[in-house]
């Protein structure tokens, strides 16, 4: 028997809309620091695609349904818009599942970005990011789609 965590639980908004003001603020955060930990170069032509590329380890927590969920895993980026290979261990309230996944994405000037995955069950799952300093690191925060779960995640990527 398969296992499905997008199972609609019925929504907390009040609570879900408060962490998720909290985790924008995080974001917005990160995004002025990385503006900041630019170099001229980056400066002066701002951010691209080719930005970031290589070999990323992530992390992810927060809550999926209510339950407490995280993630590990990695993501090999082309560096010409694509995430070529991933994969991730995710933890919901306990239940264990291995996901592979791809995704295409794109770097804005200001180092803001969004990826599009298509998880291997077929799930899409879209996620706002910002890369810190000169693509060694990437947070990003996954955006609620149509016929989501609740849920409030934070992550981050670095390159190994």
């Amino acid at each position: 028997m398969e296992q499905h965590f997008w199972k609609r639980t019925g929504p907390r908004r009040l609570a879900f809309t408060g962490v998720l003001l909290v985790a924008g603020a995080l974001v917005f955060a990160s995004k002025a620091n990385a503006d900041h930990d630019r170099d001229d170069e980056s400066c002066q032509h701002g951010f691209t695609d080719a930005s970031i590329r290589g070999r990323y380890a992530f992390s992810v927590q927060g809550e999926l349904n209510s339950a407490p969920a995280a993630a590990i895993g990695f993501l090999i980026i082309d560096g010409r818009g694509h995430i070529t290979s991933a994969e991730r261990t995710l933890n919901v309230g306990g239940t264990i599942f291995q996901q592979t996944f791809m995704c295409s994405y794109h770097v804005d000037a200001d180092g803001t970005g969004t990826t599009d995955c298509t998880i291997d069950d077929g799930t899409r799952e879209v996620t706002d990011f910002v890369v810190v300093g000169q693509g060694n690191e990437i947070l990003f925060l996954p955006k609620p789609l149509p016929d989501s779960p609740s849920f409030v995640l934070f992550g981050s990527a670095k390159r190994k």
